[in-house]
């Protein structure tokens, strides 16, 4: 067993009386402060990310009772640093999903199903700040969730 955390999204339909089918998280858009550390995208695209247990459940899931989704691992490696891990299903060519210095980035996010009474839920932005001290060994992943 290694050192580590996991960072998940829950997912949770308030109309639990008419669950949504076939949901899938996506991941729509990928930021990273420029020099002048201002936010550009750097990646667009509609990536699903892995459901938590995803070998038991589900590509798609019925989101009636709440549902956890994998947005991130922070793990310790061998040699002793941390690695910070995005958790896409597939993963394009040319998105960044993984570090082992500090970073900043900017995500946004979507959950859908394939009915939908109301149209589409507004996509969530998630920002997180990784942050690590290699030499005491700590890692700290910081987020925010917030609506666009």
């Amino acid at each position: 067993m290694s050192d580590g955390s996991w960072y998940r999204l829950c997912v949770e339909n308030k109309r639990r009386w008419s669950p949504a089918k076939d949901v899938r998280v996506l991941l729509l858009n990928f930021e990273q402060p420029n020099a002048a550390g201002q936010y550009r995208t750097t990646w667009i695209g509609e990536v699903p990310l892995v459901w938590s247990n995803q070998q038991v459940i589900p590509l798609t899931p019925t989101i009636g009772p709440p549902h956890e989704c994998d947005l991130c691992g922070v793990f310790k490696q061998p040699s002793g640093r941390y690695t910070l891990s995005l958790c896409p299903l597939i993963q394009p060519f040319n998105l960044p999903s993984s570090w082992q210095e500090a970073v900043r980035f900017v995500l946004t996010l979507q959950a859908r199903g394939v009915e939908s009474g109301d149209g589409r839920h507004d996509p969530v932005s998630c920002q997180s700040v990784y942050e690590q001290i290699q030499e005491a060994g700590l890692h700290r992943l910081q987020r925010s969730l917030a609506s666009p």
